[in-house]
């Protein structure tokens, strides 16, 4: 999946690509099974992956990541929040990786640099 539109969830596992065919990188926001939360970068013709960014949840049985339909994007633990992007009221459609590795939360930049 490339984006992640309002009032959806990614779930353990699940995660949302970015590719720059061009340079042959892709990132990878990927809600992992340990509960973290993680930005990766790959490089074509590289084993392994670089961490970008990561909320730091490991171990906290986070349940889904929600981007809410009041644009606020919130990773939760069943009803309780782990982690929040505090974009409510922000305008956008979708949460989203640029090709250089942006991650977008409507149209409000999350992370800068990758």
């Amino acid at each position: 999946m490339t984006e992640l539109p309002r009032g959806q969830s990614l779930y353990p596992g699940d995660s949302i690509w970015s590719t720059d065919v061009g340079s042959g990188i892709t990132f990878q926001l990927i809600l992992q099974t340990d509960g973290n939360l993680v930005e990766y970068k790959h490089v074509a013709g590289v084993s392994g992956a670089g961490v970008c960014w990561a909320t730091g949840t490991n171990g906290s049985g986070a349940t889904n990541a929600t981007y809410q339909t009041d644009g606020n994007f919130v990773l939760y633990n069943g009803n309780w929040a782990l982690w929040s992007s505090n974009t409510k009221g922000q305008p956008g459609n979708t949460v989203d990786i640029s090709s250089n590795g942006v991650m977008w939360v409507g149209q409000t930049m999350k992370l800068s640099v990758c």
